[in-house]
């Protein structure tokens, strides 16, 4: 009973921008596991990034990021590797880095949107837990009212919530997000399987596939420009050098995902990287795109 990641399947309902960049060969080898085959043509290789917004998710509404570093070949079929994952839910962190292998983190995001413009999106990396987690993290209580792990603010005033934010952090800002369309407008209905794969990090050595089934209707649309802070601004590990060059490739395509449905399956091991297998298993999600 109630919210939370239970027996698998897992359903996430909402709207995401899929967008995919041209990269050089070199960052996308540093960006993905080096036991993985990059798909590649000339030195160039595809990346880019899934930003969604879940109006459901077995954690509740959600916010998610998932940095692509590359598309790998794992015959018979190719697929993007998710090289870092910010979510604004920390259920949502722990389970994708416990159970399905995934380089999640947990995340801040605010949006700056017009009425008729399309959203500017910035995620910001929120302090892992302990010392400096309580160091930095005046966000946590905001004028006496208990921070809301749902929504990330709570009761409190969001202009409060954006000044503490600020001093977050930031991964990157994507401007001129796609805004939402429905009817005629949103593109034809599209259901897709997608094969994903996950792990090969320090918490889920094996490498991990899991079946994700999507619905949706899609469109192309005009891509978002991504704007990446200093490298001394940056969050310390939300992008890491070689995650924060695959934001930085050279925007190809966008698709945009309305009224989306996607259903992930429970992973299983695909290659045994290490002499031990998995605990657990679930699925975020999201890097299936």
């Amino acid at each position: 009973g109630g919210m939370g990641y239970g027996e698998p399947p897992w359903t996430f309902r909402g709207r995401a921008v899929y967008q995919l960049q041209l990269l050089r060969a070199a960052d996308a080898r540093a960006a993905v596991p080096e036991e993985l085959r990059l798909v590649e043509a000339f030195g160039w290789c595809l990346g880019g990034f899934f930003l969604a917004e879940y109006d459901e998710s077995p954690v509740g509404p959600m916010q998610e990021l998932v940095t692509l570093g590359g598309v790998v070949w794992e015959p018979p079929t190719s697929c993007a590797w998710a090289s870092r994952v910010h979510v604004c839910h920390d259920e949502a962190r722990a389970h994708g880095v416990a159970h399905v292998g995934l380089p999640s983190r947990h995340a801040a995001f605010s949006r700056r949107a017009c009425t008729r413009e399309p959203v500017s999106v910035t995620v910001r990396e929120r302090p892992a837990r302990g010392t400096a987690h309580r160091l930095l993290a005046p966000w946590r209580r905001l004028r006496g009212r208990a921070y809301d792990r749902s929504n990330g603010h709570g009761g409190a005033d969001p202009a409060d919530v954006e000044v503490h934010q600020q001093r977050l952090p930031e991964v990157a800002t994507f401007h001129r997000v796609p805004p939402k369309r429905t009817g005629l407008a949103a593109g034809p209905r599209i259901r897709m399987s997608l094969p994903s794969f996950s792990g090969l990090t320090s918490a889920c050595p094996d490498m991990l596939r899991y079946a994700v089934r999507l619905s949706a209707n899609v469109r192309p649309a005009r891509p978002a420009r991504v704007e990446l802070p200093a490298m001394d601004a940056a969050a310390p590990d939300g992008a890491s050098a070689p995650a924060r060059r695959a934001l930085a490739g050279r925007p190809l395509v966008a698709l945009v995902f309305e009224d989306m449905e996607m259903v992930c399956g429970r992973p299983a091991v695909v290659s045994r990287v290490a002499a031990h297998g998995l605990e657990g298993a679930g699925s975020l999600g999201a890097a299936a795109a």
